[in-house]
């Protein structure tokens, strides 16, 4: 615990917050009663931004606002160790911690303020606390029981998926099998607990102003790849993926070799030992094998059936459930086999965690903002794509005190047509996701893209232009509007904050 914390707390503060940590924070940090709708309106629930609200009373760094994740991730290592003690043995408990100790995959999401790593304690709470009720009883058991999964259903709405995944593992561990009566009353408990739940998810709809997603089927072959991607990621993190990895790339082949080598590896090993572990060893582990896949399979085809990319945040709430499930099995192997192989995994996971560390590539918004400050003029504007991104970035570390607010103007661009390109009226104020979007006119060709854009910088002399480098999907180069403004503008200078540029341009 001791080395997670390190890894976890040292320089907390260093890399520059991201977009999501950015507008996490400026929800978090607004007046109490705009928390909860807006929260809301980004389709989340609102325990993780009432928390960081109050915590942000103590402190503003960044640093500060991401030790509340950065706690939650030391406890999980505590959690995970639990865990494996009750399932299987101290010494499971022991290598399961030290994997999730050195996990490149939760010390990221351990290093970031968002509600993820909330997402992944409060799930493996009410599981630790799940398998203490299923196996001694109890009702102060099954009353943490509730009380964390009330917690993880608050944090993030796909932690209902995990929930669901307890299902088959509590009927496959409860010990006698006769608990099931005091676990349909904790259910039906939980069920009355979250009826407000039920209300924020329709209010949600309401103010992000749109209707639920059409659902389609995903094809068989596409869910198993998709799913296949999470034990890869769970082991490297996103070790080798340029900028935050969100979406969990799609497996090569030399990918699936590796899978299919580590499946079969497993079950060898859960044959070959079988005379060497008990029943209940045997019970449990099929039983954590069951939910683990449920965890991650149910999230991935949620995503699917939206027709999203499978994202790697959405099944994260499965990777302590994985890690125990590969401590235990390397556990029934030999003692010294079982010591070499997990020092080997740990020592695997160090060298993802460095990789991971090098070709990272997170959005330095206050480099951006520091360097704009520091030769920033009056009659300077700021002309950024995408335009919210740039507002919220502003508003987080532009300092009043040395250089004034410059106005932001821009919109969305997507491709290098003009039809791709979509600008936001100068005088629209961003709110955030509860306020509407202004209606924006389609551009049918370069003389209407030229003629809006020199509408909306007309009283500018100098143009800091923020846009993406193409090296992640939401931050596309803005090639079109670089060759619409050199008729009249020239480039002065050029900072490359990849994934994002930072050009300055002077007008003719």
């Amino acid at each position: 615990m001791i080395c997670g914390a390190l890894l976890r707390l040292v320089k907390l503060g260093v890399p520059s917050a991201w977009y999501d940590e950015i507008y996490t924070i400026r929800v978090s940090t607004a007046p109490l009663s705009s928390v909860i709708p807006e929260a809301l309106a980004s389709r989340h629930p609102p325990l993780y931004y009432l928390a960081l609200h109050f915590w942000s009373r103590l402190g503003l760094g960044d640093g500060w606002m991401r030790l509340l994740s950065a706690s939650a991730g030391i406890a999980t290592i505590y959690l995970v160790y639990a865990i494996g003690r009750n399932l299987f043995s101290r010494r499971v408990g022991l290598w399961s911690a030290a994997l999730a100790a050195f996990s490149p995959f939760l010390i990221w999401y351990s290093r970031d303020a968002t509600d993820y790593s909330w997402a992944i304690a409060t799930t493996s709470a009410s599981f630790y606390f799940l398998i203490k009720a299923a196996k001694k009883g109890g009702w102060s058991y099954w009353s943490l029981y509730i009380a964390a999964s009330v917690a993880a259903l608050f944090t993030h709405y796909y932690n209902i998926l995990f929930l669901l995944a307890e299902v088959p593992m509590f009927f496959l561990i409860q010990k006698p099998a006769k608990r099931w009566r005091p676990w349909l009353i904790s259910e039906a408990a939980l069920g009355i607990v979250l009826l407000p739940w039920l209300i924020m998810l329709n209010e949600a709809k309401a103010y992000a102003q749109g209707n639920l997603p059409h659902l389609v089927v995903p094809q068989l072959r596409t869910l198993l790849n998709g799913i296949g991607t999470a034990p890869i990621t769970f082991i490297r993190g996103y070790a080798g993926l340029m900028g935050r990895g969100e979406s969990a790339l799609f497996l090569s082949g030399t990918q699936k070799i590796i899978l299919t080598l580590g499946v079969l590896a497993a079950m060898i090993i859960f044959i070959f030992t079988r005379r060497f572990a008990t029943g209940e060893v045997q019970r449990n582990l099929l039983a954590l094998a069951a939910f683990t896949f449920f965890a991650i399979s149910l999230p991935v085809f949620l995503q699917m059936a939206q027709g999203e990319l499978v994202a790697g945040r959405y099944y994260a709430i499965a990777s302590p459930a994985f890690l125990i499930l590969l401590a235990a099995l390397i556990n029934l192997l030999p003692v010294r086999v079982s010591w070499a192989i997990s020092g080997l995994v740990v020592l695997l996971l160090l060298l993802f965690l460095n990789i991971q560390r090098q070709g990272a590539s997170q959005e330095d918004w206050r480099g951006i903002m520091a360097t704009i400050t520091s030769t920033a003029k009056t009659d300077d504007e700021i002309l950024c794509f995408p335009l919210h991104n740039c507002i919220a970035a502003q508003n987080h570390y532009y300092n009043p005190e040395d250089a004034p607010y410059l106005p932001v103007k821009g919109g969305v661009v997507s491709g290098d047509k003009p039809q791709d390109v979509y600008l936001v009226p100068p005088d629209y104020v961003w709110i955030g996701y509860r306020g509407k979007w202004p209606d924006v006119s389609r551009i049918d060709d370069m003389e209407e893209l030229e003629s809006q854009l020199t509408l909306m910088i007309n009283n500018s002399k100098r143009l800091w232009l923020v846009s993406g480098t193409g090296n992640l999907g939401n931050y596309p180069k803005a090639t079109i509007i670089e060759q619409t403004l050199l008729g009249d503008w020239i480039l002065e200078q050029e900072w490359n904050f990849t994934p994002l540029n930072l050009k300055l341009y002077e007008r003719k």
